[in-house]
């Protein structure tokens, strides 16, 4: 995936034989535009009286943080006062400790970034994790995870693109998931959706667990199925890139052919949601939504990807925005990026959660009672 990636004209037929398209923010589908744009709604969330000298929580405030830390969510106000409100969901002092992992981590990275030595790849993921973990507590993230690409859509296949197609899985840097204990009913029992449709004689003629594409295969993202074959869904993938990657169209590239995989599988399962994308370089992150939908009810399904936009950008209108970039230097867009990784992770466990066991039903339904054709996504022989 990596060799892919780097390569514009690979890229380009990978692209056309999974049928992936560019897409804009506004063709998000409106059936979870509002879910997208949900997440991605980050205003509001610190207490205005922490900038409020005057104020009874400010004076609280600087009786146990330290002056650095005040002078941090001053910097914050001063770039972005959006992101604070006179009232937040919870109470100011709660906010204090999650904040802290935050600001740790912003002073590492200005500290790197404003140096002259030389840092790797492994230097940076490091100091991201001291607040992008901390901030997924509720869903599952796994690391370095081996994701399966899809079976192309397009044939017949051209030998130089089967070259390219070989390829059959990606390993981005990180998968958030629906915790397995949040959805073990879907497939523990005799009679659970997986179990039903893994015995469906229709389903088994679609795939093989020798060519790793039978219904367990199919079941999850990951190339490897689990130890219990169940279902897994991933809500949003992350690549990460070294710092001589000066062009983060290489790591979103990189992260499209993983997100690929996930928006495939859901609409593979009858799961109607985006794959929250988002790619991190040399302390600067940019976000995609993508998701996976047929033109036509005729016609294969294309596999969409918007770049996330800020609707309200300082000095730039947002038409002329290509997409919107995280500058982790700044006070104001560490603290945005950590309150969207905890939407993602609210989300994951929230409205993706239901939208999967919505989807799982009408898959059960469609196969087993109504008797239509499952359609596999993941790649199968050579």
């Amino acid at each position: 995936a990596y060799r892919i990636s780097k390569n514009s004209h690979h890229f380009e037929i990978w692209c056309t034989y999974q049928h992936l398209e560019r897409a804009a923010p506004e063709d998000i589908p409106e059936s979870f535009r509002q879910d997208v744009e949900n997440v991605f709604n980050v205003s509001g969330r610190l207490p205005l009286v922490w900038t409020q000298k005057e104020s009874e929580e400010y004076k609280l405030l600087s009786t146990f943080a330290p002056p650095d830390f005040i002078a941090f969510i001053a910097e914050a106000y001063n770039e972005d006062p959006s992101l604070f409100s006179a009232e937040v969901g919870e109470p100011p002092s709660a906010l204090y400790l999650p904040l802290t992992t935050v600001f740790t981590a912003w002073q590492r990275l200005k500290s790197m970034l404003n140096s002259s030595q030389r840092w790797s790849e492994a230097d940076f993921a490091d100091a991201y994790a001291q607040f992008r973990g901390p901030a997924l507590k509720e869903s599952t993230r796994l690391m370095q995870c081996s994701v399966s690409l899809p079976q192309p859509l397009q044939t017949p296949v051209d030998p130089e693109a089967a070259r390219i197609l070989n390829t059959k899985k990606s390993i981005p840097d990180c998968v958030v998931m629906v915790p397995p204990e949040s959805i073990r009913h879907l497939s523990n029992s005799t009679d659970s959706a997986f179990k039903r449709l893994k015995k469906n004689k229709a389903v088994k003629k679609t795939g093989s667990a020798v060519k790793n594409s039978s219904f367990a295969y199919q079941a999850t993202v990951c190339y490897s199925i689990p130890d219990t074959p169940a279902f897994e869904f991933v809500s949003s993938i992350w690549e990460d890139k070294k710092p001589v990657h000066s062009m983060p169209e290489h790591a979103y590239r990189q992260n499209r052919m993983s997100t690929a995989s996930a928006a495939r599988q859901l609409h593979s399962i009858h799961v109607d949601a985006p794959v929250f994308g988002l790619t991190w370089t040399h302390g600067h992150i940019r976000a995609h939504v993508d998701w996976c939908q047929k033109p036509q009810p005729d016609e294969p399904p294309v596999v969409y990807s918007a770049p996330y936009v800020r609707s309200v950008e300082p000095k730039i209108p947002a038409d002329n925005q290509e997409y919107h970039q995280w500058d982790l230097t700044r006070a104001s867009d560490i603290l945005r990026l950590h309150f969207l990784i905890v939407n993602i992770d609210q989300w994951t466990v929230g409205g993706f959660l239901n939208r999967v066991t919505s989807g799982v039903a009408a898959l059960e339904k469609s196969i087993v009672e109504d008797g239509k054709a499952f359609e596999p996504w993941r790649r199968f022989g050579d």
